[in-house]
């Protein structure tokens, strides 16, 4: 895979989505990317926690994700040939494009919070 830039967007193994703030090759190795997930301090990591790249967040988000709160269900196009994610699984139309994307949780962080009732 070839390497992640300042300014990209990043999925790591962790299961988190942030973008590249800056790359520093004079700190370790397993810290050398500094990565803002939307939390107050910025989160450390190595090229090899990265499991996606990309200067379009939709590359970034995956079905099963939740955006602005809701299940994706899809990534395709609309009529229009723009990405949109299909938030819904029944035959109504219920999309969101790219350009309303406020929030991610991906799917690895839902099932960390995850309680199940035995």
């Amino acid at each position: 895979m070839d390497k992640a830039e300042v300014g990209e967007y990043v999925r790591i193994k962790q299961g988190y989505v942030g973008r590249v703030e800056n790359i520093n090759d004079f700190r370790p190795p397993e810290s050398e990317i500094a990565l803002d997930i939307g939390k107050e301090d910025l989160v450390f990591v190595s090229r090899e926690n990265i499991i996606k790249h990309s200067k379009d967040i939709i590359d970034i988000i995956e079905e099963g994700d939740y955006v602005n709160g809701r299940k994706v269900h899809n990534i395709g196009y609309n009529n229009w040939d723009d990405y949109v994610l299909k938030m819904s699984e029944s035959n109504y139309e219920d999309f969101i494009g790219f350009y309303e994307i406020e929030t991610i949780v991906t799917h690895e962080q839902m099932e960390g919070m995850e309680y199940k009732i035995c």
